[in-house]
């Protein structure tokens, strides 16, 4: 295949000034007819699933031993899918009559943003984890009792604390699209989500059936704000540039297996081969 000199440029609407986007002003296959030695200025994208960053764990986790640890790998680590996701971006007009046929000509007068409800799947870990997890979360925020949030079973009544404010029970997480080469400087969009906590949890997943037993999966659903702007993909790529993920070589990754237990030592295939030679003799009668 022929290599196109200028298949990608930068500088042309890409998330930021420096970003690389398609050349489609020569590399553009659907007009009057192909140009198939300018191909690479077609190229589409692919796009990898999301690679989620907590950049601020809610304080209240604080309290609990292990908890900022726990939940930033709940989020980056554990999940299964993340949904609701996406946001739109609509323009609202008005217009005027144009002609006596009832045509307007309208001008644009507001933008906005669609709110997004993000909803996260993971499967239940031993100990019920998950839940516990998402049920302190909620309880810290307002007891389903006293609908307070005193959360008087972990900090003491003595211990004096400011007002609760909105970074005591909301994370804030950077979404990041990376490219199929995971390269920081290659990402190609970036958003941010704040004030973000739980606003249903599920439920237990209790059941009583005699003949059934089953594995247990966990749907929390989310509220929060996004920021979207070529100043947070900007960020986004200093993050990469720390997270690294683009220098990680799964070939170089260490076996599971290591040299064979001492305890069964000698057992198996090694006990087989040991009869064989203790045992089995040639015609000539002699020992093998």
């Amino acid at each position: 295949m022929s290599k196109m000199t200028d298949g990608v440029i930068q500088g042309s609407f890409g998330t930021t000034p420096n970003s690389w986007v398609a050349n489609i002003a020569d590399g553009g296959q659907n007009g009057f007819g192909p140009i198939l030695q300018n191909l690479d200025g077609n190229t589409p994208p692919a796009f990898l699933p999301l690679t989620m960053v907590v950049t601020h764990v809610p304080t209240i986790f604080q309290y609990i031993p292990n908890g900022p640890r726990i939940f930033k790998a709940l989020f980056e680590q554990c999940a299964i899918s993340w949904d609701g996701l996406d946001f739109n971006r609509t323009m609202d007009t008005d217009g005027t009559p144009v002609g006596k046929d009832g045509q307007l000509q309208h001008i644009p007068t507001r933008q906005t943003r669609s709110q997004i409800t993000p909803s996260v799947t993971w499967a239940e870990k031993l100990g019920n984890l998950i839940y516990n997890i998402g049920r302190f979360w909620m309880d810290a925020m307002h007891d389903p009792d006293t609908q307070a949030s005193s959360m008087a079973d972990i900090i003491s009544s003595g211990t004096a604390l400011p007002p609760q404010v909105a970074s005591m029970w909301a994370a804030d997480i950077l979404a990041i699209q990376y490219s199929q080469d995971m390269r920081p400087e290659n990402i190609v969009g970036a958003f941010a989500m704040t004030n973000f906590f739980p606003t249903d949890i599920g439920s237990h997943g209790f059941s009583m059936n005699v003949n059934e037993v089953h594995r247990i999966d966990r749907q929390f659903s989310f509220t929060c704000v996004v920021q979207d702007n070529p100043n947070v993909v900007a960020k986004a790529k200093q993050v990469a540039q720390l997270l690294k993920l683009h220098e990680v070589d799964y070939k170089k990754a260490l076996p599971v297996v290591n040299d064979i237990s001492q305890a069964v030592n000698g057992e198996g295939l090694s006990r087989t081969v040991a009869n064989v030679f203790s045992q089995f003799q040639n015609l000539n009668g002699v020992v093998a």
